[in-house]
């Protein structure tokens, strides 16, 4: 019995691939707030006529208290997501809100199926087929509007639609029996809709993930690309709980790159970018993230829950591109030269930041150049160079 339960699940209910599952929980929590809200509505309309026509020997409770509960949660359902409107989603909270509506709808759908069962049972036998007929209105509107989460949407149409065609079935009455295996079929039917459309769903938000990854990577690399490094920084400069959190970014510009593409080949070239991007990455961390901008040119994103701290970004990552490279039985020496920024110190928003870091990588450029040209100069007498001299 397990082994047929794990089977029904795997073709009915399968995981939620976890790339996509928070861009699927914003989606269904928004469609809830969209359409739901209109739903609410406009079942609330017909609690009034469904008292007028409810069944007299039914009771004060079935024909009057139940359909005025009803219409009081439908009302709530209506203000809160409308005031769920103001907030801004994530999947936090879009989780929630999912978790909620999927069980408030389910507590209405129950309500309403024992309103209409009783209802059914007691009318008179002209004014039977008027129950069915609410209930299925009722039920199939919200199971659409529901269609893309799936355990909800199924245990409304279950809950709404079978108790009713059961009674239908076995009621003995040819034209009750067609009816009662119409909604059946019906609900069969939109079962399947129901789990189709979850499917194509996943598999678009997956198409949609490996696009977006292609797009904000590198391919040589592997690394982000500036599209991906332009996000980054979006996500990082987002208010937090109104709280600030710093982070440093590197941008680095490797020396001595240009000579290894001329002697060796772009195929050797290209093995470095790779190899020095590994290294980057290894002395970042996995909370960082290195981007490659292009040619010999790389960043790296330093985030506040780093264990680099702000004034050793930039000799840790030099220490990180030290050592030679063994590219195919050659061993490369590559430097490079870096500009480091802080947020919020050195910018407000990305683009002062980047000037700020800039400037300080052709400061630093400058520098190695003077150094350079300085140990390449005569020396005078007194063994000293010219550059010392100024």
């Amino acid at each position: 019995m397990q082994r047929v339960a794990q089977i029904l699940q795997r073709k009915f209910f399968p995981a939620i691939p976890e790339l996509v599952a928070d861009d699927l929980a914003i989606i269904q929590a928004r469609r809830i707030i969209y359409h739901c809200r209109w739903l609410h509505l406009a079942l609330f309309c017909g609690v009034p006529a469904a008292i007028y026509g409810g069944s007299p020997d039914s009771g004060l409770f079935i024909r009057i208290i139940l359909p005025t509960i009803i219409g009081a949660a439908f009302i709530l359902g209506f203000l809160s997501l409308t005031m769920a409107r103001k907030k801004r989603l994530h999947p936090k909270n879009s989780r929630r809100l999912v978790r909620e509506a999927g069980i408030g709808c389910c507590i209405v759908a129950l309500l309403c199926s024992i309103w209409c069962v009783f209802s059914w049972l007691s009318a008179p036998a002209e004014m039977k087929s008027h129950y069915p007929l609410i209930m299925a209105m009722g039920s199939l509107g919200t199971t659409f509007c529901m269609s893309n989460m799936r355990a909800a949407a199924i245990s409304n149409a279950a809950i709404g639609l079978v108790p009713i065609s059961f009674l239908l079935f076995f009621s003995g009455q040819p034209v009750d029996i067609a009816a009662g295996i119409s909604m059946l079929v019906a609900s069969a039917f939109l079962l399947r809709m129901i789990l189709e459309q979850h499917h194509q769903l996943v598999d678009l938000l997956l198409l949609q993930k490996q696009l977006h990854d292609l797009a904000v990577t590198d391919p040589l690399t592997g690394l982000l690309n500036r599209r991906g490094l332009d996000e980054s920084l979006e996500v990082a400069m987002a208010p937090h709980r109104d709280r600030v959190r710093p982070f440093s970014i590197a941008l680095l510009d490797l020396d001595g790159f240009k000579p290894i593409n001329d002697c060796h080949g772009h195929g050797i070239g290209d093995m470095v970018l790779q190899a020095v991007g590994q290294r980057l990455r290894a002395a970042a961390g996995d909370k960082a993230r290195v981007v490659r901008m292009g040619g010999d040119e790389f960043a790296v994103l330093i985030p506040h829950e780093s264990d680099i701290a702000p004034d050793a970004v930039g000799t840790h990552m030099l220490a990180a591109l030290a050592a030679p490279f063994r590219i195919a039985d050659l061993n490369l020496a590559i430097g490079a030269s870096i500009g480091v920024a802080q947020w919020p110190r050195d910018g407000d928003n990305p683009e002062q930041l980047f000037d700020t870091a800039d400037n300080a990588l052709y400061s630093a450029k400058a520098a190695a150049k003077a150094s350079a040209q300085a140990v390449a100069m005569p020396r005078d007498d007194e063994g000293q160079s010219a550059m010392g001299l100024r």
